[in-house]
């Protein structure tokens, strides 16, 4: 699996940084430099796990597995369209090499 770009690193080091366990929708959209309009597409096309607490929240680590899965490759997403796409070919390819 190739190494984290220095702008994902930076991203992933973001959300540790937070010393929270949910992230509101603002603060998610802040750490991957979109609007807030983008993350609840990217929830609702199931890219991005979030919870309902009165608000909705995304956990920490949602967000840095989303960061991981963009910056592999593993998935796509058009923001014109709000299609996603989840190459699961790579997936299991990039979780057999890390066994």
């Amino acid at each position: 699996m190739k190494a984290m770009n220095e702008q994902t690193s930076a991203a992933v080091e973001e959300v540790r940084l937070t010393n929270c366990e949910f992230l509101t929708v603002q603060q998610v959209a802040k750490i991957l430099k979109v609007n807030k309009n983008t993350v609840y597409d990217l929830i609702g096309a199931k890219l991005l796990r979030a919870v309902k607490l009165g608000s909705t929240k995304v956990a920490t680590i949602a967000v840095e597995d989303f960061i991981r899965e963009m910056d592999a490759g593993l998935i796509e997403y058009d923001t014109v369209t709000k299609k996603a796409t989840r190459h699961r070919a790579k997936a299991k390819s990039a979780a057999g090499q890390n066994k």
